[in-house]
């Protein structure tokens, strides 16, 4: 429909999931799967952004009630790990289960939804990357098929995954706001960031 415009606009890229190999982060770096015990790292983490009036981080951040999170982590549809060194907190992943699955290929999908980076190294970044992929993967083995949106901090991951990995096709998509009018639509995808 002609004046219907996304909120924000990217493409979710699509591979094949082959074995990961784990990738050997820094001393002291480590993944930390976010769960009810130490929820309270995310959402501490989630308010402090949202409570600058300036961020480095993001222009536009969303994030859905944080019953609605745990719900979903408590489901298994939504995974998040954490990159950190000692108790500083360097970068969050955040993993969808579509439930998708494909005809030709015997698995299913997982998504990488989002990811914010709070370090300034991309490639520990990158590591803890590979490296939350690879903790998902031990314990979900049926998964085949990865996804990237790229939107918010997943665009350095892209970055460094397209070097050694080729999409298997791409589709367009976009957030859209119903009975909502923001001017400035559509905006950057690289400085959006959307948890729901």
């Amino acid at each position: 429909m002609e004046g219907v415009v996304p909120f924000v606009s990217y493409f979710t890229y699509t591979y094949h999931l082959s074995k990961i190999k784990i990738v050997e982060l820094p001393d002291h770096y480590y993944i930390e799967s976010i769960n009810e015990t130490n929820f309270h790292l995310l959402i501490d983490f989630l308010n402090n952004i949202n409570n600058q009036t300036n961020t480095s981080y993001f222009d536009t951040f969303i994030f859905s009630d944080v019953t609605n999170i745990m719900s979903l982590i408590k489901n298994k549809i939504l995974y998040i790990y954490c990159l950190k060194k000692k108790k500083s907190i360097y970068g969050f992943y955040f993993f969808k289960n579509t439930n998708t699955l494909y005809d030709h290929i015997e698995g299913s999908s997982i998504q990488l939804i989002a990811s914010i980076i709070n370090c300034s190294s991309l490639i520990i970044f990158y590591k803890g990357f590979i490296n939350s992929l690879y903790t998902f993967k031990k314990i979900n083995k049926e998964h085949k098929i990865l996804l990237i949106d790229d939107i918010n901090h997943n665009q350095f991951i892209l970055n460094f995954w397209n070097q050694n990995n080729h999409s298997v096709f791409s589709n367009k998509s976009a957030y859209y706001l119903i009975n909502y009018i923001y001017p400035p639509s559509p905006l950057l995808k690289e400085r959006c960031f959307i948890l729901i």
